[in-house]
């Protein structure tokens, strides 16, 4: 329980200086702090009471345990791992969508965007479409459950069971699963029929079977700009999979691009999650 605490403790300090670093309005730095501070301090009553929503503007999300709520939360809106200089976007890609926090995030940010939001898992997929639903953003919100890989057909998607899980993926290396199902997978080329602003990814580890798709398709040049985490497998040594041949791939396509690591020392894992920003010159 210690070392959970000083995770915890790590994780969300971390992201709230990473809020106070960004190049957004004082106001809405101040009051993201005053929700960060406030939803930080509901976690001890979540153990008592069954808090299971968190509100950001007029949007609710709600559906999954308080902690893993809060995790995506100080994720997505605190860290503010999705902030891009795109200005008004109007097509957005949120591909492993989870349970709509980031799909919130970015309606929350751009009311003029129209939003794809995939996701794999059909326990996870229920409960980000009763979030579009309820915060009504279904005309703004396309919902597609499929995984994301190389060709269209179907895939097991390996997880650890717990409710709200977040690590789901179809690379066995990247989840200890105690659990699989075979879903539905198609290419991200499918829902990429015209010109892109915003590409969001988090697919646990299969990134490079996406990016290589969309190259081979020539579908990458239809994407501005890339928000994505990138799941490092460091056992696996594979040349076409590391993340050098991931990036020597993008600057192909035109991109240019930052990268960010953040790794806990308190549990060290097999896997290193990068977040990558990347847009055309």
């Amino acid at each position: 329980m210690y070392y959970i605490f000083l995770l915890i403790t790590h994780v969300f300090w971390h992201s709230l200086l990473c809020l106070w670093s960004k190049r957004i309005v004082m106001s809405e730095k101040l009051y993201l702090t005053l929700l960060f501070f406030l939803y930080t301090g509901l976690l001890p009553l979540s153990y008592i009471f069954p808090i299971r929503s968190i509100r950001v503007g007029k949007y609710i999300i709600s559906g999954v345990p308080y902690l893993n709520l809060l995790f995506q939360f100080s994720e997505i809106f605190i860290k503010q791992e999705y902030a891009t200089d795109t200005v008004d976007p109007k097509h957005i890609i949120d591909a492993g969508a989870n349970i709509g926090v980031a799909t919130i995030y970015f309606a929350y940010y751009y009311p003029n965007s129209t939003i794809t939001s995939i996701e794999p898992d059909p326990e996870i997929f229920a409960i980000l479409k009763n979030n579009i639903e309820a915060n009504h953003l279904s005309d703004r919100v396309t919902l597609v459950n499929v995984a994301l890989g190389r060709t269209k057909g179907h895939v097991t998607l390996y997880h650890n069971g717990l409710p709200g899980r977040t690590t789901m993926s179809i690379v066995h290396e990247r989840e200890k699963s105690v659990s699989e199902f075979n879903v539905p997978m198609d290419t991200l080329s499918a829902y990429i029929p015209s010109e892109i602003d915003i590409l969001k990814i988090d697919i646990e580890g299969a990134e490079h079977e996406v990016f290589d798709e969309l190259t081979q398709s020539y579908t990458i040049d239809r994407i501005k700009s890339i928000v994505m985490e990138y799941h490092h497998i460091m056992p696996l040594g594979k040349s076409n999979q590391s993340l050098g041949y991931f990036l020597e791939g993008l600057e192909k396509a035109g991109f240019v691009y930052n990268i960010d690591s953040f790794h806990s020392p308190l549990f060290p894992h097999r896997t290193q999650d990068i977040l990558i920003g990347a847009s055309k010159m």
